[in-house]
């Protein structure tokens, strides 16, 4: 089924769903706690965002920004989006590092 009645599921379905299994009872669990500026933080959200902007660069038509967009962060998902890149982006974040 695409869709079950947890409410996660209902946030998260496709290809870019979180691989962490919904338990269905968040109560006591840190990672649903922190505040929303901490996680973006804590997870470079704005420094992806930023690089994903520049990648769309000039010739990329405005038809085509959300499937560009999608497509980095599909290879940020996968751990390729370092491939080519120089020291200064591969070393500015964990995930960069570990994918390295």
């Amino acid at each position: 089924r695409m869709f079950s009645s947890s409410p996660r599921s209902r946030l998260f379905s496709g290809s870019f769903a979180p691989s962490i299994p919904f338990t269905g009872n968040t109560a006591g669990n840190d990672r649903f706690d922190i505040e929303p500026n901490a996680f973006l933080n804590r997870h470079h959200i704005k420094f992806f965002l930023q690089d994903a902007i520049q990648q769309l660069g000039e010739d990329c038509a405005p038809s085509k920004h959300i499937e560009t967009i999608a497509a980095y962060f599909q290879t940020v998902i996968s751990g390729t989006h370092v491939f080519g890149r120089d020291f200064e982006y591969i070393s500015a974040t964990p995930h960069n590092r570990c994918s390295f």
